[in-house]
């Protein structure tokens, strides 16, 4: 017997045992990795905190009397660069007279709450909710979601949404 012909099984159990000892890595490694990640989004979940109305406020009021004023290039302007790089200031005038058509004006808003929606490169991001009167078309009343991304105190606008009902 050659010393090739020996070695052949044992270099068999020798490629096995790194195999078998890759997929055991691999699989801690991913179980390391889920539980850190879970131990971020709690982490990210201890830190959240609800948006106070005056806040809130702060961010609606100016929206709302720019959309009943149909002030299109000054919504534009409220909207955060992270929103702007995803539509033009000419879609959004599309979109918030198609708006504007179906639900009419907003006379009145109250804050309800807000809602954590996540952490999106470091940075936290809201839903905040209104309750809204509405005037000019066939709804008097309805919703309104605003997203915000907090910018340390501040909060920059994403989206708005109004929504009617009767």
């Amino acid at each position: 017997m050659t010393n090739e012909s020996k070695s052949s099984p044992l270099l068999y159990v020798l490629v096995t045992l790194v195999c078998i000892n890759l997929v055991v890595t691999g699989y801690i490694a991913l179980n390391l990795h889920s539980a850190n990640n879970a131990a971020i989004q709690e982490q990210d979940k201890d830190q959240t905190k609800n948006v106070s109305a005056e806040s809130a406020n702060l961010v609606a009021e100016p929206l709302v009397r720019l959309y009943n004023e149909k002030q299109h290039s000054k919504i534009y302007e409220l909207f955060d660069d992270l929103a702007k790089v995803q539509f033009t200031e000419e879609t959004l005038k599309e979109q918030i007279e198609k708006v504007y058509k179906m639900v009419g004006r907003v006379d009145k808003f109250i804050y309800s709450h807000s809602e954590y929606v996540g952490v999106v490169n470091g940075k936290q991001y809201y839903n905040l909710h209104f309750q809204v009167k509405l005037s000019g078309s066939d709804f008097t009343k309805g919703s309104m979601k605003v997203t915000v991304v907090d910018l340390q105190g501040k909060y920059g606008l994403i989206a708005f949404f109004v929504n009617g009902s009767m």
